[in-house]
């Protein structure tokens, strides 16, 4: 279970370091969110995601496994968080809101998209994607 989560963090982390390449923080942004939403709410990354769930309930009963589940989730939140500094930086995105928060907030956004579309998988995922947009855009300052 373990080593499945890990290679899905390498699999985010990767997604989240190619659109990093571009100069455009906010484009970034949109483009991990397009890159999860094609990966992870379709029918192959789900069936990724249902381990996803289990290794989630199994960090109430086990440290071990609650260790390994944040330090694979710190990089990609890192990751965000730094994508968002620089499109605070640029004055693209608000500084009013802590860079770390809204990568929390984005993970967050993206984890109940998921368990959403485990739950009820006729959930439409351009409709999810719509909303996490809707959230960008709300941060954005022009």
């Amino acid at each position: 279970m373990l080593a499945i989560a890990e290679e899905r963090h390498e699999e985010e982390h990767g997604l989240i370091a190619e659109a990093s390449e571009t100069d455009d923080p906010v484009a970034a942004l949109r483009q991990v969110a397009r890159a999860f939403a094609d990966t992870y709410l379709k029918q192959d990354g789900l069936d990724k995601r249902r381990i996803a769930l289990q290794t989630w309930s199994e960090t109430q009963i086990s440290p071990f496994i609650l260790s390994s589940v944040r330090a694979g989730m710190d990089g990609p939140r890192a990751q965000l968080a730094q994508l968002i500094r620089r499109a605070q930086a640029a004055k693209r995105l608000t500084s009013m809101l802590d860079a770390d928060a809204i990568a929390h907030a984005m993970i967050a956004l993206f984890h109940g998209s998921v368990l959403q579309k485990l739950w009820k998988p006729d959930i439409e995922s351009n409709a999810q994607f719509a909303v996490f947009e809707h959230f960008l855009q709300s941060l954005e300052t022009g």
